[in-house]
């Protein structure tokens, strides 16, 4: 079996200096565009994360005060249900009618 060989053409110096010189340009050239929108995407995801994470908050609070208001009323209870009912109109993504015939304010 023959083996054969190949000589891969070698650059001269002048052609790599060039070569070298036109990967510095592109890479000055793109430094402009794509750091800013680097840190504007790095940014966006922040701001989701903050944002889910505040959602993440908000059903809690509905889910809490959806147990509160399961429980069946007692007397002493309405003043926490009326706050309960306001914390449900506020953090609720629905606006749900007023539960039990309390009065809430928004």
């Amino acid at each position: 079996m023959r083996q054969y060989e190949f000589e891969t053409p070698s650059l001269s110096d002048k052609a790599q200096k060039q070569a070298s010189s036109n990967s510095r340009n592109l890479a000055v050239t793109l430094l402009p565009v794509t750091l800013p929108a680097v840190i504007f995407y790095a940014y966006l995801g922040r701001i989701c994360k903050e944002t889910e994470m505040k959602q993440e908050v908000h059903v809690e609070y509905v889910e809490t005060a959806r147990e509160i208001l399961e429980d069946d009323p007692t007397s002493e209870s309405t003043e926490i249900e009326r706050e309960t009912s306001d914390i449900l109109h506020h953090y609720g993504e629905i606006f749900l009618t007023s539960p039990r015939g309390l009065t809430t304010t928004r």
